[in-house]
């Protein structure tokens, strides 16, 4: 099933690419409007992967990333501390769990089966780590590390037992830290992409009837011309 839905999203983010790049130079438009549309297909671009991102990572297309690639996270919920001192945060969006030193250096991140939904975290034992996912009912033992000590089920799902902390993300990565930053960066481009098209639609449509009436008029003048020539 994680298999299909992988192959969809990836085949959804790739026409968004796909297509979003071809109409700057598909439309019929010039000046600054093809600016904006190019522009605005950026946007679109850029906000259509970072939507499917997260999604595509909780259904295992990421996990060949290096557990030193962190994923920004920027305001993180049921972030929580091991014996060592070391900060453990969850990121449900990408089903991901990352550790940060004391000072917020990372360290490495792995991805957790949590079948797209929520994630919780509490310490346990040895410097070790709980994780409670909210769909499945799973519970992992994880070290700090990354290495699976131990999976079984969950009789309920905690809820967040950490604190709700900000994470240290650089302002141009925030748009994945959430589904919805993407959404909005796709929304703000296709806007700028239907009022570029929309302009120039009614730039055609005004050319067209500038034509008609001097056409109106040439032929007008040649009526006349016609008359004082036969007088």
């Amino acid at each position: 099933m994680n298999t299909l839905l992988l192959i969809l999203a990836l085949v959804m983010a790739a026409a968004f690419v796909v297509t979003f790049s071809l109409v700057p130079w598909r439309a019929r438009i010039s000046g600054w409007r093809r600016w904006v549309t190019a522009i605005g297909c950026v946007f679109v671009i850029v906000g259509a992967l970072c939507f499917f991102a997260p999604l595509i990572s909780c259904l295992g297309g990421l996990d060949w990333l290096p557990s030193t690639f962190e994923w920004p996270i920027g305001l993180a919920k049921g972030v929580i501390a091991t014996e060592s001192g070391l900060r453990v945060v969850p990121h449900a969006p990408s089903n991901r769990v990352q550790v940060y030193e004391a000072d917020w250096r990372y360290l490495r991140g792995w991805r957790v089966d949590a079948a797209g939904g929520a994630i919780a975290l509490r310490p346990a034992e040895d410097g070790n780590f709980d994780v409670f996912t909210a769909r499945g009912s799973r519970h992992y033992v994880y070290t700090v590390d990354g290495a699976l000590l131990s999976t079984g089920e969950s009789a309920k799902y905690p809820g967040d037992l950490g604190l709700s902390v900000f994470v240290p993300t650089p302002w141009w990565a925030v748009p994945l830290t959430h589904p919805f930053g993407g959404w909005a960066i796709a929304a703000a481009g296709l806007i700028a992409v239907v009022i570029a098209d929309r302009g120039g639609k009614k730039d055609a449509a005004d050319a067209r009837n500038e034509s008609k009436l001097l056409n109106r008029l040439l032929a007008y003048v040649q009526r006349e011309t016609g008359k004082g020539s036969h007088s």
